[in-house]
């Protein structure tokens, strides 16, 4: 553990950041999520760490990031470049390596249980960013943390000060889990439907919910892992922050930054 706190501290004085923003969310969001939410949560924070209070803090020593995946961390990083184009307080936080399908010719290789099989190569992030950087006349910076995406997951909540929840998977989930754990709070955008639905049952004192029942509709094995997060005891219901929608992230944030105790 000394050795990964080692590793948290290495990754916050190489970003130079007092205070740490991440933006986690879905790589493939579902019906419920519109691109411009992200966008809005990406813009929106972007402006309000150039606000007069937020600098009298912080300086300028604020830093956003993403898990640097497609999806809303995509949406998000073209909120923020629209906000700033000239930026070098976001970054994309990605792993070392990646596992991917091993293909001969475009054809994947299945193994006997005819399931792809996969090999190690190391991690690039997704052209969009790229893309977006090269429009934008600007860089998409990256910060390597972990040997793969399970790693790069401890990391989202150890180099975070806050975390905001846009829409999510199971991926999502388990970073939210983590931060709240480690007593990082997590701000959930309302109506952006995937997870974040879970934290809001947690936070209103459910504590379990039956396969296939309304609203979520899990399947037995995928409500049982939603029943252990309900049901964890380690986790302070009060670093749960609700903001109605994209828009009021900002209200949530300045809450936060105006009582935490970095500075």
């Amino acid at each position: 553990m000394n050795t990964t706190v080692k590793e948290f501290d290495r990754i916050r004085g190489e970003v130079d950041g007092k205070f740490v923003i991440g933006i986690i969310g879905a790589t493939c969001p579902g019906y419920d999520y519109s691109p411009d939410m992200g966008f809005v949560v990406g813009n929106q924070i972007r402006t309000f760490i150039d606000s007069p209070e937020v600098k009298a803090k912080f300086g300028d020593k604020v830093r956003i990031f993403t898990g640097g995946v497609e999806g809303i961390g995509v949406d998000a990083f073209m909120g923020v470049v629209s906000a700033e184009p000239d930026d070098t307080k976001f970054f994309a936080l990605i792993p070392k390596f990646d596992m991917v399908p091993d293909d001969d010719m475009g054809v994947h290789i299945m193994n006997k249980s005819k399931k792809p099989v996969l090999r190690r190569e190391r991690y690039s992030l997704p052209t969009a960013y790229k893309n977006i950087a090269r429009i934008k006349n600007t860089q998409c910076r990256e910060v390597v943390a972990g040997e793969d995406m399970s790693d790069r997951r401890a990391f989202v909540a150890g180099i975070a000060d806050v975390l905001v929840m846009v829409n999510g998977g199971a991926g999502t989930l388990n970073e939210a889990m983590n931060a709240l754990r480690m007593g990082v709070p997590v701000i959930v955008v309302g109506r952006t439907g995937g997870k974040t639905g879970i934290l809001g049952l947690r936070a209103s004192g459910v504590r379990q919910i039956g396969a296939m029942e309304p609203p979520f509709f899990y399947h037995k094995y995928e409500a049982q892992e939603m029943n252990r997060f309900l049901q964890s005891r380690d986790i302070d219901d009060s670093l749960i922050i609700f903001a109605d929608n994209e828009w009021d992230v900002q209200n949530k944030l300045k809450s936060i930054i105006n009582t935490s105790n970095v500075s």
